[in-house]
């Protein structure tokens, strides 16, 4: 419903009159010309106040006033002036008489904008409690679903929304707490149950191989053997060092290992894992051989990135004239 009334501004001009006023001498040539005074004067400024039934008045003037401030009701400059003020529940319109009706057209349709998308909802309050998921990984992937709340109609009393998150990070407790509409808390909790799973265990084994003229080590697998044949001159190899750990797919990984003649240090950087192909894909992967020779010590390393299927063996690479070839092989843990 809309009111619409004029108040009057009236400008009074004030003027010290003295007790008695000689008589004007007679214009001359030399005289100054003569000012004309303005006479007094009045206008009308239109004001109108509309009580949204759907909307809040502050998000409602807020967001009916950004549109004529920036020209995109009119561009008439005029349409600039048009104010809109929130007063408990309700809306003061004020501004240029020919862009009155528009502005109120503009809040009716808005207001029932609002009731069409049935904006407003009843808020609820749930917390989760993190499992598996730390709580700054959960921060960066509900980061999309943040947003700001709006407090009841109370807050606007003093034309000010009094506004709150959506989401809360209870770092102590380890829990998430969401405030929220009942069809936004399901899709949030949807993301946080689909992300707060135990993470993918790993065994990685490493195998040091070298490349002999007599005969083949049995304890080299068969497999990697057949697949190095295919890719450096030799025919037999031999089992220079052995590693393993266990791990998740997230964390680094290193291992070292030492024989009378060098030492060695792998360290792996993992970047991301995919469950449906079981490919753990290596951020960085370095790879470093000392010689030692009496009192001299050769060091020779390479660095790569490289991918891991599950029960697959990989050769990662090699470096030096009597090269060590590194081997990995991982495998999945269950549970």
């Amino acid at each position: 419903m809309t009111a619409l009334t004029h108040l009057p501004l009236l400008l009074p001009l004030l003027f010290a009159v003295p007790a008695k006023l000689p008589d004007p001498a007679p214009a001359t040539s030399s005289s100054p010309a003569a000012v004309a005074q303005e006479p007094e004067g009045s206008w009308d400024v239109p004001v109108a106040i509309f009580t949204p039934k759907y909307s809040s008045p502050y998000e409602l003037a807020q967001t009916c006033e950004r549109l004529f401030i920036e020209g995109l009701v009119s561009e008439d400059a005029q349409s600039r002036n048009v104010r809109f003020v929130p007063l408990d529940s309700a809306i003061v319109v004020s501004g240029p008489n020919p862009h009155m009706a528009r502005a109120l057209e503009l809040l009716g349709q808005l207001d029932e904008t609002a009731r069409s998308e049935s904006r407003v909802q009843a808020l609820r309050v749930r917390e989760y409690a993190l499992k598996h998921l730390t709580m700054e990984d959960a921060r960066v992937a509900l980061r999309p679903l943040f947003r700001q709340i709006q407090q009841t109609d109370q807050a606007y009393v003093i034309g000010m929304a009094v506004s709150s998150d959506n989401i809360s990070f209870i770092q102590t407790r380890g829990a998430i707490v969401v405030r929220d509409t009942d069809e936004r808390i399901e899709e949030i909790f949807a993301l946080l149950e689909r992300l707060d799973v135990p993470r993918q265990q790993v065994l990685l084994r490493s195998y040091l191989i070298r490349g002999v003229d007599g005969g083949n080590d049995p304890r080299v697998p068969t497999e990697v053997t057949e697949s190095l044949k295919q890719l450096v001159p030799y025919e037999q190899f031999e089992l220079v060092s052995f590693a393993m750990v266990r791990s998740d797919v997230t964390a680094d990984m290193g291992m070292t290992d030492a024989t009378a003649s060098a030492e060695y240090r792998m360290q792996f950087d993992p970047g991301t894992y995919d469950v449906e192909s079981r490919r753990l894909n290596f951020a960085s992967c370095r790879f470093d051989i000392t010689r030692i020779d009496g009192t001299a010590r050769v060091t020779r390393q390479f660095a790569t990135s490289a991918s891991l299927t599950a029960d697959e063996y990989t050769v990662l690479g090699g470096v030096g004239a009597d090269a060590d070839f590194l081997v990995l092989h991982m495998s999945l843990i269950d549970g």
